[in-house]
């Protein structure tokens, strides 16, 4: 399984819903959905900045793109990232020094 950060904006429909029940386990109802999509909730939590909320994740690409256009569409959020773990990075830096020798600005 592959892990996934997962980063939001709230929105105001949202914040709307979580004011009139505060005390609503909001990961409980996103662990159920995430699950639903295959995959699993491992964390997540509220954040202060330019995003609202972070989710950690375990799962499938297909299962995260699944959980962010279900999302989207609910309105719950205005804004959402994927942040994938699965790659080589060595791997991928040693693919960009080879093409930065080919490679000239015009």
């Amino acid at each position: 399984m592959n892990k996934f950060y997962i980063i939001g904006k709230l929105s105001p429909e949202y914040v709307k819903g979580y004011m009139s029940n505060p005390d609503q386990d909001r990961a409980a109802i996103v662990g159920s959905a995430v699950e639903r999509a295959g995959a699993k909730l491992l964390s997540l939590e509220f954040v202060r900045g330019d995003y609202d909320i972070i989710a950690i994740t375990e799962g499938e690409y297909e299962s995260m793109l699944a959980m962010k256009i279900t999302t989207l569409q609910s309105g719950m959020l205005k804004e959402l990232l994927i942040l994938d773990t699965n790659f080589d990075m060595i791997g991928t830096i040693k693919k960009a020094a080879a093409a930065s020798g080919t490679y000239k600005a015009t």
